[in-house]
């Protein structure tokens, strides 16, 4: 059971929506019945061009609010829904996903504790509920996550969340500058931010007792730039990863045609300040977090 102070915690859903069709009303709807009343769903229409958010116009909801803006990419426009968010704790969810009643309890739980910096529930196909993953790992110096089987009936450590449900206290979203500003459009901004958050001495907890089930799609419904994609990732390991670490990441990811757009992007990013300000705050580098999960690429 929770206490009352637990229980008295405002919660704000952040979803952020680009042409998302009937699967946006379908998330909202879900997460309006399975959210405590005191609860806000923040809405960030991201440019949307297929009339997905006509349903929140009306302003019927004061506990559903829609907020705009323009292209901004999941990490941005992230961080926009919860600048405009009241909550006392944040979850972000994509605009795809199912929740089961009382959800959120367990994951409101372990953010009581401070050294916990975020937590999440385990995910599920919903077209394929057998496939199920507890948390994420990076494969190899592709970058590409890979998903945990499950280990435990209890909430366990993890070294990366999915941010298609992740909750976060708002103070600490704060304290560590929410989603890396620099990420382009999509990808990799749930890994940066669960890296970030180990190295700067917080712990990231799933809890497998909680299922989201979440649409993964071959084709989403709006543009994916491989270029963007190569840039995120070749960002991410330039602020984070030591040699020879980053040197095998960028031999591993040059083989891409992408790569020498990928990288004129990144080389304009000024990583090296970005690099030094997360560097200034860190308790641990990237190698312990390595160490730590045993990933020895």
């Amino acid at each position: 059971m929770l206490s009352s102070r637990q229980m008295a915690e405002t919660i704000s859903a952040v979803v952020v929506a680009l042409n998302e069709g009937e699967m946006l009303r379908r998330t909202v709807q879900n997460l309006a019945a399975t959210l405590p009343r005191s609860s806000e769903i923040v809405v960030v229409d991201d440019g949307s061009t297929d009339d997905s958010t006509a349903f929140l116009q009306t302003g019927k909801s004061k506990s559903i609010r829609l907020v705009r803006s323009n292209r901004l990419g999941s990490a941005l426009a992230r961080n926009f829904g919860a600048a405009r968010a009241r909550g006392d704790c944040l979850i972000f969810c994509d605009a795809h996903v199912t929740m089961q009643p009382g959800w959120w309890k367990p994951l409101m739980k372990l953010l009581r504790d401070p050294q916990v910096g975020a937590s999440a529930p385990a995910i599920y196909d919903m077209n394929a509920p057998r496939r199920k993953g507890f948390g994420q790992f990076l494969g190899g110096p592709h970058l590409d996550i890979k998903w945990f089987p499950q280990k435990s009936d209890e909430a366990h450590e993890v070294p990366i969340l999915p941010g298609c449900c992740l909750a976060i206290r708002r103070k600490v979203f704060r304290r560590v500058g929410g989603f890396d500003g620099g990420i382009i459009r999509w990808g990799c901004e749930d890994i940066e931010l669960s890296l970030r958050l180990w190295r700067l001495g917080y712990r990231l907890l799933l809890e497998p007792n909680v299922s989201a089930a979440h649409l993964f799609r071959s084709r989403p419904p709006y543009p994916i730039d491989a270029v963007n994609v190569l840039h995120n990732k070749i960002r991410m390991a330039a602020v984070h990863f030591q040699e020879p670490r980053l040197a095998r990441v960028v031999d591993e990811l040059r083989q891409q045609p992408s790569f020498p757009a990928a990288i004129s992007l990144v080389l304009g990013d000024n990583v090296a300040a970005r690099r030094a300000q997360v560097d200034a705050r860190a308790k641990h580098d990237a190698e312990w977090f390595f160490q730590k999960f045993e990933q020895g690429w």
